[in-house]
């Protein structure tokens, strides 16, 4: 999967499951999906956990599909923006959120 097909999976999740305006998951779904299961110990940086959906921050709506090898979806909600990363990255996952709010937002931002 590429680093825009990652991206457009992240832009169905900001547009609450539409893509081209067709439904692809239902809004109940994604409510689910998104909504924290489990809370993660220091080694995942305390994140909440979903359906394979990280959410980094308490009080934030940023969500993140993070995998193997630097790979992830990076949304927030509150900014509107979707961002998707493949490569070789640090070996703890909260790093990657990081990085792109630290690198990739300020350069969209301006």
């Amino acid at each position: 999967m590429s680093a825009k097909d990652m991206s457009v999976i992240g832009a169905m999740v900001l547009n609450d499951g539409l893509y081209n305006g067709n439904r692809i998951i239902s809004e109940e779904y994604l409510k689910d999906m998104l909504s924290p299961h489990l809370k993660l110990g220091e080694r995942f940086g305390f994140m909440n956990y979903g359906y394979l959906w990280y959410k980094p921050y308490d009080d934030k709506e940023v969500y993140a599909a993070i995998g193997d090898s630097g790979n992830i979806i990076y949304i927030n909600k509150e900014k509107k923006v979707s961002v998707g990363v493949t490569g070789t990255f640090k070996p703890r996952i909260f790093d990657r959120v990081d990085f792109i709010e630290q690198k990739v937002l300020p350069a969209i931002d301006g």
